[in-house]
């Protein structure tokens, strides 16, 4: 289960998945913003190098972790995982109710 942002979260697993993990990563209903990062001179719909480097091998979903409803999805997620991976910052998961307290209770 991967809950994250940007770059060092997802390559690691990129690593899981490449070597046989099924991971699952949740991203902002807005998406990752590498999403937003395209090579100089691209348009919006051009292809995402960048994105699809540190996702591939993964399944994904777009969940508001503000809400009790993306919340829930995400620890009955997390109680059928062995790892929880992220790296929000800690004040973000505990507003999220994702942090180390709770998940680990999953």
């Amino acid at each position: 289960m991967e809950v994250s942002t940007w770059v060092a979260a997802p390559i690691c697993g990129v690593l899981l998945a490449e070597f046989g993990a099924d991971v699952i990563r949740v991203e902002p209903l807005q998406g990752d913003p590498v999403r937003g990062l395209l090579p100089r001179g691209s348009s919006v719909q051009a292809f995402n190098w960048w994105w699809e480097m540190w996702n591939r091998g993964k399944r994904g979903m777009a969940l508001d972790l503000a809400y009790a409803g993306g919340q829930e999805i995400v620890h009955r997620l997390t109680a059928q995982s062995d790892i929880f991976l992220t790296n929000l910052r800690p004040n973000v998961l505990e507003r999220a109710e994702l942090d180390y307290q709770r998940v680990r209770k999953d």
